[in-house]
């Protein structure tokens, strides 16, 4: 699956579980009831999808191309050209939205690339603040390159 992403390929997963009824009976309650309450809503109905989501059987997989529109890659260079800001936000696979953004050319292998990725609200909070404690560290260090570079040129104009 990931050789299918990593060349931009849309995958489709087919799984399956067999699950007898009085399993199913009782998540299915659970699940109803995790619907509805009023405190933790969300990280109740997670917890059991991810539970009927395990030991799940694969059928199969199948890869489709999912081609750009037309012009796309024309009109984001104009954007960029014109200085204006793009950031892509997706739920893609990492490696599917990185491919797409160099097939666009709003991505190119030069680039620096800040990827902010999770499952839960902590986990994002993790990696945004590790991105933002990395271009922190990188503009320090170009500050320093800056001023190194203007001391040298000052020294020598003055001398």
């Amino acid at each position: 699956m990931d050789r299918y992403a990593v060349i931009g390929l849309r995958t489709l997963v087919l799984t399956k579980k067999v699950l007898d009824s009085k399993y199913y009976e009782d998540w299915s309650q659970r699940y109803k009831e995790a619907c509805s309450a009023i405190q933790d809503r969300d990280a109740k109905m997670e917890t059991l999808q991810d539970e009927i989501e395990r030991d799940l059987e694969l059928v199969s997989v199948t890869a489709i191309e999912d081609k750009l529109q037309q012009d796309v890659a024309p009109t984001i260079q104009i954007l960029k050209e014109a200085g204006i800001q793009i950031w892509v936000l997706t739920g893609d696979k990492i490696e599917t939205a990185i491919n797409v953004a160099l097939s666009c050319n709003l991505l190119n292998e030069q680039m620096n690339k800040i990827i902010i990725d999770g499952k839960s609200e902590d986990s994002v909070v993790d990696s945004l603040n590790k991105a933002i404690f990395g271009v922190i560290i990188f503009l320090i260090f170009i500050y320093l390159i800056f001023i190194h570079s203007w001391k040298k040129i000052h020294w020598e104009i003055m001398h």
